[in-house]
C-alpha cells in the first residue's frame, strides 16, 4: 500500500465454497484464512478493508463450514476488520445436498451493503455469472467492482466488472497479486479460440486411432469393461479421456451389433449411477 496517500474503504463480498474449493488447490502454508485472504488483495488495490462477507451453504459439519465458524471465533476481539458470515440452507435434492438461498444473500448485501457503508469500491469473489445482473446494478449507480477469478471466468460476468484480479498459485501464497483492467472483449474472445485450438492436435488424433482393432486386442487378453479399455487407450495414445470413453462405447455397441463380441457378465463395482459394470469378451474366446 502507498504510504502518504489517503486510502479508499472497501468492502470484500466472497462466494465461500468457491474460495475454498480453490484455496485447497493453490494454498500451501497452512490453514487459509478468508481474513488474510481479503485484506491481501484490498492491500494490492491500495483499499483499506472494512468488513468482509462470506457466504456458504454447506452444514457447520463440513470443512467449508468448520473453516468459517473457527475464523469468525478467532477474530471476534479484532476491531479492525469485521467478518460477516451468511449461512444458506442446504437441501436434500435427489439423495444429494444442495445450496438455497445463498445466491440471494449475496445479491442482497451487493444491493444494500456499499451505499449503507458508502463505500465506491467493493470487492467480489465468485466465478458465477447468475450476479451479472446485480453487478450491472451496483456500477451503474457509481461503485467501481473488482472481481477475483480463475482464468475460466464467462465473458459476461467479465463485463460486469470494472478490474479483473486473476486468482492462481501466485496470488493465494506470497506473491503480490495484481489486479488488471478488465480486458478486451474481442482480445478475449481470440485466446479463448486459441486455446480451443492448441487443444486440436491431441483431439484429431483420437480419430486415427482403429478403435476396433484396440478393443480387439484388449478384450483378446481377458475381459474388460468400458471403462477399462477407454483407458487404457487414453493413457496408450495420450488422448482426452472422455473423448476415449464415447468412442469406445460406440464401438462395444458396433462389435455387439456385428457378433464379434458379447457381455461377459457383471462385476463387483458399481458406475456412477451405481449399476452393475458389465464386462466384455470376445465371442471366439466363450467357444474355444
Amino acid at each position: 500500500m502507498r504510504k502518504g496517500c489517503s486510502v479508499d474503504k472497501t468492502l470484500v463480498f466472497i462466494d465461500g465454497v468457491y474460495l475454498y474449493r480453490l484455496a485447497k488447490l493453490f494454498y500451501t502454508e497452512g490453514k487459509f484464512s478468508f481474513v488474510q485472504f481479503a485484506l491481501k488483495i484490498a492491500e494490492s488495490l491500495d483499499l483499506s478493508c472494512e468488513k468482509v462477507f462470506v457466504y456458504y451453504g454447506a452444514s457447520s459439519q463440513s470443512k467449508v463450514g468448520t473453516r468459517i465458524i473457527e475464523e469468525k471465533a478467532g477474530i471476534s476481539g479484532n476491531d479492525k476488520v469485521k467478518l460477516i458470515v451468511r449461512s444458506g440452507l442446504m437441501i436434500s435434492k435427489k439423495r444429494k445436498l444442495a445450496e438455497k438461498g445463498v445466491d440471494t444473500l449475496l445479491t442482497m448485501d451487493l444491493m444494500l451493503e456499499p451505499f449503507k457503508e458508502n463505500v465506491k469500491k467493493i470487492i467480489v469473489v465468485t466465478g458465477d455469472s447468475d450476479f451479472v445482473p446485480v453487478l450491472d446494478y451496483v456500477r451503474s449507480k457509481g461503485v467501481k467492482i473488482t472481481l477475483c477469478s480463475t482464468i475460466h471466468t464467462a465473458e459476461p460476468l467479465l463485463k460486469a466488472c470494472d478490474r479483473h484480479l486473476m486468482l492462481n498459485d501466485s496470488v493465494f501464497n506470497e506473491v503480490p497479486p495484481k489486479a488488471e483492467p478488465r480486458e478486451n472483449p474481442v482480445l478475449l474472445r481470440m485466446k479463448r479460440h486459441l486455446s480451443r485450438l492448441s487443444r486440436l492436435p491431441r483431439l484429431l488424433s483420437s480419430h486415427k486411432i482403429n478403435y476396433k482393432q484396440e478393443v480387439l486386442e484388449i478384450l483378446g487378453e481377458k475381459p474388460y469393461n468400458q471403462s477399462g479399455i477407454a483407458k487404457r487407450i487414453s493413457k496408450k495414445y495420450a488422448v482426452d479421456a472422455q473423448e476415449a470413453k464415447s468412442l469406445v462405447h460406440k464401438t462395444l455397441l458396433e462389435l455387439l451389433k456385428e457378433g464379434k463380441i458379447m457381455k461377459g457378465g457383471q462385476n463387483q463395482e458399481k458406475d456412477e449411477l451405481g449399476n452393475p459394470v458389465i464386462n466384455y469378451r470376445l465371442v471366439d474366446k466363450v467357444h474355444s
